[in-house]
């Protein structure tokens, strides 16, 4: 959900990274460039480590989200469009000053 939510965030500058991959056309492999936005080291250089750990946390700190049992392990059950809209909110606002393209 999150990763969905950083392409929504509206931020000036998001870090991508470019793969290749084969696909399928017309029957024959081609291999081609696929970009996408960077999930493993994060969207913009956030000095801070993993932000969605943070992000969520004041997601539940804000009031949202709730804890239970699925079966026997303690968990959050959250609500995917609170957690959207919030998480958009938030990224917009703490990772906006690290929107930039980083040099070299």
């Amino acid at each position: 959900m999150l990763h969905h939510t950083e392409y929504a965030a509206d931020l000036p500058y998001k870090r991508a990274v470019v793969y290749r991959a084969p696909v399928l056309a017309g029957g024959l492999r081609e291999w081609v460039d696929i970009e996408e936005l960077d999930s493993s080291d994060g969207i913009v250089k956030w000095p801070g480590g993993d932000y969605f750990g943070i992000l969520v946390r004041d997601f539940l700190e804000a009031g949202f989200g709730r804890r239970a049992k699925v079966g026997f392990a303690d968990s959050v059950l959250m609500d995917a469009n609170q957690l959207h809209r919030f998480g958009r909110a938030w990224m917009e606002r703490e990772l906006r000053p690290y929107s930039y393209p980083s040099e070299g």
